[in-house]
């Protein structure tokens, strides 16, 4: 039942169905508390709300033309937990979740009609969107993690659905900048955020969880 409510959400942003792989999600409105009542009808109250472009967010022009924005933290690093984890600049492969995780994202997106794909020049952002660039057949474009404007305009530039895989400190940023106004916040040790901002005057954003 979990999965099947949030393919539901995710079906109303598209217009169109995802795969019944398409993974265990909880949903949650940014600015609401996480919590796993999706039984519950006010649940199901907030997100038609949201999909339907009722959620507060400041007003913004269209960051482009119709389609879906989904942004991801990349997946687990191998080097969680050691000290060459704290260095700057550090760019360490996938761990086995991590590697886990990059499938799972593909088979959630690889029937959502994705027509652009965007890292940063991270190993561990575009090996989390290898799988989905290899299902698709959508090659990923990396574009340096200091260029916002950049990645924005290439956005802008994109017909159609764009997932962008990004860094803790970058996704809120990036949703920030596509009209966004409710502030978004991503733990340290959390990589299980799938943020969904549909584009339009007045940009709607809705935050998803993936396994």
């Amino acid at each position: 039942m979990v999965h099947v409510v949030g393919l539901l959400i995710v079906a109303l942003t598209l217009g169109s169905s995802l795969p019944d792989a398409a993974l265990k999600c909880r949903a949650t409105n940014v600015g609401d508390h996480e919590s796993d009542g999706l039984h519950s009808p006010s649940f199901a109250a907030r997100h038609f709300s949201a999909a339907s472009g009722r959620q507060t967010v400041a007003p913004a022009s269209d960051p482009g033309g119709p389609g879906v924005v989904f942004l991801v933290r990349h997946a687990e690093r191998a080097d969680a937990g050691m000290a060459a984890a704290k260095m700057a600049g550090a760019d360490p492969d996938l761990s086995d979740a991590g590697k886990a995780r990059a499938a799972a994202l593909a088979a959630l997106l690889k029937d959502a009609n994705i027509s652009a794909i965007f890292t940063t020049e991270y190993k561990r952002t575009r090996d989390t969107a290898q799988p989905l660039a290899a299902a698709t057949g959508v090659a990923a474009a990396a574009i340096d993690s200091k260029d916002a404007a950049g990645l924005i305009d290439k956005v802008k530039a994109s017909a159609g659905n764009v997932l962008i895989v990004g860094h803790s400190n970058t996704v809120p940023d990036i949703i920030k900048a596509l009209g966004v106004s409710e502030p978004v916040a991503i733990p340290d040790d959390q990589f299980d955020n799938l943020f969904v901002v549909i584009r339009g005057a007045r940009p709607t954003l809705l935050r998803l969880h993936y396994r």
